[in-house]
């Protein structure tokens, strides 16, 4: 048993040994395929999010619960104080996307910028729930941790 426990001592670093780079890394990497792979989707943008989308936003609300707005909640909610229209409420909840997953890739403001990129994130997913496939939950993890794990570039932050 010894030589096992010997073999994994040389193989993995000590417990209290983080590599400064994994988390910064993590950030940045993690962010840009997260941009990546949102702007894949553009292409069949407005077949999921659009008004007259493949199922219509008013189904795909009356489907999801009320835990987590959707693009058409928001919409209502907006519409209650200032009339918007559910374009300009869905343009700018992608701006907001794209724009939290860019300042996270550059360090601005980790925190918030991985919160706005989690809750903007959710309330796209959840907005057509009935095509959300794993990706797109390994994103919401992703993008938790991030949130939960200011990977800053400074190293003197680590234990």
């Amino acid at each position: 048993m010894s030589f096992v426990t010997d073999t994994l001592d040389k193989i993995l670093p000590p417990a209290n040994q983080i590599n400064p780079v994994w988390l910064p890394g993590f950030r940045i990497l993690g962010s840009l395929f997260l941009l990546l792979h949102f702007l894949s989707m553009l292409p069949d943008f407005y077949s999921f999010w659009g008004e007259e989308a493949l199922v219509y936003p008013d189904i795909l609300d009356a489907h999801t619960d009320a835990l987590v707005p959707t693009i058409l909640d928001l919409q209502r909610f907006v519409n209650k104080y200032i009339p918007v229209g559910f374009h300009t409420v869905l343009i700018s909840v992608v701006s907001l996307y794209v724009l939290s997953l860019c300042t996270l890739a550059l360090g601005l403001g980790v925190r918030l910028s991985a919160a706005i990129a989690l809750s903007a994130h959710l309330v796209l997913m959840y907005s057509i729930e009935l095509f959300v496939y794993g990706v797109d939950f390994m994103t919401s993890i992703c993008l938790f941790y991030m949130l939960i794990l200011p990977a800053t570039t400074s190293s003197k932050s680590l234990p």
